[in-house]
């Protein structure tokens, strides 16, 4: 986070940071940090005039494969998804920022975290005063189990 703190500063972005998992997880670093990177410079790009980012860590499980990992999530309040744009925010080189993005960021992520037999998950609304993106990866503690 380090690495975003002048731009969280001038963007009035506070962030809450709820770490409540310490357990080893068996994964390439460099990756999982891309994720991380990716999903929070999104967040980041949701609120041009400040808001609030949540990122949480805890112990979970994939309930489809019963194995238990880590489970991080980044949610902000800024700007959304529209349902018909999310429908396609994992696609290679689907973007919405013109020339600006090449449409890599979230596909990249979505197959790092396939390549460690994790799960990534996002939900996002719309409303008057109730905008906002949550973004959920999980990873097993030993994706070879």
């Amino acid at each position: 986070m380090s690495v975003y703190e002048g731009r969280l500063r001038n963007a009035q972005v506070r962030v809450e940071k709820r770490l409540r998992m310490d357990e080893p997880v068996i994964c390439f670093q460099c990756n999982v940090r891309q994720v991380h990177n990716n999903l929070v410079a999104n967040a980041l790009e949701a609120m041009p005039f400040g808001g609030g980012l949540l990122i949480r860590s805890r112990k979970g499980r994939n309930w489809k494969t019963k194995k238990q990992g880590i489970v991080l999530t980044i949610a902000d309040n800024g700007v959304g998804i529209h349902p018909a744009v999310k429908k396609h925010i994992f696609d290679a080189f689907f973007t919405t920022k013109g020339r600006v993005g090449n449409g890599s960021g979230l596909w990249v992520c979505q197959e790092i975290v396939d390549r460690h037999h994790g799960k990534l998950c996002v939900r996002s609304i719309q409303c008057p005063g109730r905008n906002g993106t949550t973004f959920t990866f999980f990873l097993p503690f030993d994706p070879a189990c």
